[in-house]
Parts: structure tokens; C-alpha cells; sequence
């Protein structure tokens, strides 16, 4: 759940960007704080969470919607 501000950087030059981390609180506040980190920059920032536990073992169809978001 750590990032480091190259990572930020690059991020940030994505138009679109989905922010996924687990459920656990510990990484969704994580996810919260790289979304306000990079939602300064140009484009649209989605932090989304998803049903699975975690994005490995995210449904094809939870999948397929994340990517239409992409678009």
C-alpha cells in the first residue's frame, strides 16, 4: 500500500487513473491519500473498491467495469 513520489509522478500523467488498493481500512486510507495526491494534476481520478478482498481476486466482470472507466 506504499507509494513513493516517483510513483505519484507517473500516475499523474495517466488522463484517467484508478486508484485499487484492498479493502482494509489501513489501504483505503492509503488509496484516499494518493487520490488527493494526484487529482491536483489534469484528468479524472477514481479510487475504487472493490467487492473482492483484494484486486487479485477481482471478478472478470468487476474487471471488465474498472476498464470500461478507461474508456
Amino acid at each position: 500500500t506504499g507509494f513513493t513520489p516517483e510513483q505519484v509522478a507517473r500516475i499523474s500523467k495517466y488522463p484517467t487513473r484508478i486508484i485499487c488498493f484492498d479493502n482494509e481500512p489501513a489501504a483505503q486510507d492509503r488509496a484516499s491519500e494518493l487520490c488527493r495526491m494526484v487529482e491536483v494534476y489534469p484528468g479524472k481520478t477514481y479510487n475504487v473498491q472493490l467487492d473482492a478482498e483484494d484486486a487479485d481476486s477481482a471478478s472478470k466482470r468487476e474487471i471488465a467495469l474498472l476498464r470500461k472507466l478507461l474508456v
